[in-house]
């Protein structure tokens, strides 16, 4: 497990105690929520995943298209691209 693997772990499972201690329904505890899932969502984007598409390309995360293969990241959100075989 990579650390950033390891990092959206922790925060799903504070996420998690959150929900179920009822913590929850406060403002304080919404707030948590709101930041932990901001810091998931940024740690995925962090993760290369698979491209789709073969001329023009669509970013597994936002879906948005773009035409150049040298992108290591999506230019629209900054998902990171796995290339497979290409290296930058």
């Amino acid at each position: 497990m990579t650390e950033i693997e390891k990092h959206i772990k922790e925060c799903e499972h504070r996420v998690a105690v959150i929900v179920g201690s009822g913590f929850s329904k406060s403002d304080i505890g919404k707030e948590n929520i709101r930041i932990l899932t901001s810091a998931i969502e940024a740690c995925k984007k962090q993760m290369p995943r698979k491209k789709g598409g073969v001329e023009t390309y669509n970013c597994p995360s936002c879906d948005k298209m773009f035409t150049k293969e040298s992108y290591p990241y999506c230019p629209w959100c900054g998902q990171a691209i796995d290339w497979g075989k290409h290296h930058f």
